[in-house]
Formats: C-alpha cells, structure tokens, sequence
C-alpha cells in the first residue's frame, strides 16, 4: 500500500512536470501502480520514483504517465460542441481562411483518438466538394503515448462506431471483409485521414493554429 510519503511525492511531480492533479486520488493511484510496482520488482512506490528519477530514457515516465492517466471518450460525444463547430466556428474560419485555405486544429487530450477523427469527418463533411482545395490539418495530442498509439493505428470496432451518422460511415468509412472492425487505413476517403497528425504533448514545437480544442475527462 503506498504510504503517505509516497503519495505526495508522486503527485508533487505529477503536478510540476505535467500539470496533472491527483491530489485527493490516493486509492485510485495505489490501484493502477500497485501492480506494476510488485511485478517489476521494485520494494516500494519510493524505489519506483527513485528509479524513475534516475531514468535518462524518459521510459518509466511515459510508463507512470500511461498508468495514471484517464482516457474515456467515445464517438459522438458532446456532440452539440461540434454542431456549434459546423454551424458556427467553420463559417467564420472558412471566410477567415478564404485566400490561404489553410486551416490547422490542434485537439488537445485526444485520448485513443475519437475526438480529432470527429473534428476531421466535421470538416470534410462542412467543406463537401471543395475539401480538396483546403489545407486542413489536426494535431491529435496527449501526454500519454499508449493512447497515441491507438490513435494513429486508427481501428475501430463496429460497436464504437454505432452511434456515427449513416451519411458519414458509408462515405468516409470502410468494413474490413473478415471483422467488425472499421478501418482508417482503408478510408474510402482518404483525404479525412490524411488531415490527422499525432503527437506526444512533449513533441509539440511552435506553431500557428486557428483553434485548440480539448476534450473535458469523464
């Protein structure tokens, strides 16, 4: 059981290197490093964090990170945000951006890549027919590299995909032939997939974007 020491001291550095507050979160973090802890072999969450510390390579911090971060979300949600970004937000942008038509989003908390993917299929669906003569990017970021993974990896089960408008699977989406799974590789359009970048929050360098979105956690 991590002891009070320990916890302070995890959440302190949790705090200063990535804003994260876990304060008041003492039995879920002894839930999700416990584990971890006793099957590699460290004495106590004090040797982990001493090792960690110790750590050039950055992986048992990207390991801490994925083991403490929440990521939950899902297709579809809060989607009266992006009826207000098709209805509202892309007009305005669209007349901003008329000479350039160059359009960059930065999709902070991306999570396993839901959020960013609706932004892309929002702005291939606003634009229709002229999408090709815009330069539309989405920065899909998080701090944890797990869920990047599965973001950039792009493969979705049927059932995460249920509550997707029809229009939008059958344009933009296709059925792997042997599964469930609905594949971005194979996108009937690909110019939807092309629009995602993924970045790990740390790999983020200066640039210019018209709007930053973030996902709240829940």
């Amino acid at each position: 059981m991590i002891t009070d020491q320990e916890f302070l001291r995890i959440s302190a550095w949790l705090k200063s290197h990535y804003g994260i507050d876990m304060g008041k979160k003492k039995v879920v973090m002894n839930g999700r490093l416990e584990n971890y802890i006793r099957k590699n072999g460290y004495k106590s969450f004090g040797a982990f964090m001493d090792a960690l510390e110790a750590d050039k390579s950055g992986k048992l911090e990207r390991m801490l990170v994925n083991l403490l971060t929440t990521n939950h979300t899902f297709f579809m949600r809060e989607f009266e945000h992006f009826e207000y970004f098709r209805s509202v937000v892309l007009p305005w942008l669209s007349e901003k951006e008329s000479v350039k038509k160059d359009l960059r989003i930065w999709c902070g908390a991306s999570s396993t890549g839901e959020e960013p993917y609706m932004i892309a299929m929002v702005l291939l669906d606003f634009f229709g027919t002229q999408h090709r003569f815009w330069d539309t990017k989405v920065l899909a970021t998080d701090i944890s590299t797990k869920v990047l993974r599965q973001a950039l990896e792009g493969v979705y089960t049927a059932e995460q995909l249920s509550n997707v408008p029809e229009k939008w699977k059958r344009q933009i989406l296709i059925a792997a032939p042997w599964s469930l799974l609905l594949d971005w590789r194979n996108m009937k359009d690909r110019s939807c997939r092309n629009t995602i970048r993924t970045r790990n929050l740390s790999g983020v360098s200066g640039g210019t974007f018209w709007l930053m979105v973030k996902q709240q956690s829940g």
